[in-house]
């Protein structure tokens, strides 16, 4: 269940699905260069940190900027991808909700039959430990870059162009704090790409307690 890809969603207006299917796509691409960029950010920043090399730490640098860059690509599409939605709310306001309810539930249906015919002891027991390794991957993030859920990612974006300012005033860490920005803003992508892998983990949850609950 949690593998299980998203359900094809018609909406009412093809047009919009059409461009909503490129913006998915580019945004997919964005994130796998953004992602292939911060692991060798990480690599390249370990090596120059232990060999000592300038050259090296400016190479970090230049590829921080454009992992930043493919984050905001990232943000400027997700913007778009908001304004088409709303703009589907003022013709159809429930036409998404409903859309997505009947695509996840008539996807979800055979999963709910599978778990039907099994012993509710072991589906108990195996929500009760999906719910914790849940809880630990949120928690995992959190202490990396905080959590973005709760804080959202536009105010923690202007608390760390407010940090990143302040430290670079200070001369004892402002080569260190050119550094920290582009890096924690990294986290913050990785944060936000994990969000859809959360919201499967939430969905695959409420069948799990549904499925226990309805045998009572």
């Amino acid at each position: 269940m949690t593998k299980n890809s998203r359900p094809e969603v018609n909406f009412a207006n093809a047009d919009q699905t059409r461009t909503e299917q490129r913006l998915d796509a580019f945004n997919k691409e964005i994130m796998s260069h953004a992602m292939l960029g911060f692991v060798t950010m990480i690599v390249m920043a370990l090596l120059a940190f232990y060999v000592k090399s300038q050259p090296l730490r400016s190479a970090t640098l230049a590829l921080a900027i454009i992992v930043q860059l493919f984050g905001l690509a990232l943000l400027g599409v997700v913007t778009v991808g908001g304004f088409l939605f709303m703009w589907q709310l003022r013709k159809s306001p429930f036409g998404p909700f409903f859309s997505l309810v009947k695509a996840y539930s008539d996807m979800d249906i055979a999963f709910v039959h599978r778990l039907g015919a099994c012993d509710k002891s072991a589906v108990q027991y195996v929500l009760t430990y999906y719910k914790y390794e849940r809880a630990n991957f949120e928690k995992r993030g959190s202490m990396i870059a905080g959590s973005i859920e709760r804080i959202g990612l536009f105010p923690a974006m202007a608390a760390l162009i407010v940090l990143v300012a302040s430290l670079a005033k200070v001369s004892e860490v402002a080569t260190w704090a050119v550094m920290f920005g582009p890096l924690l803003f990294a986290f913050y992508v990785m944060l936000v790409a994990s969000f859809p892998m959360t919201q499967k983990m939430d969905r695959v949850i409420a069948l799990l307690e549904f499925s226990v609950q309805s045998r009572k």
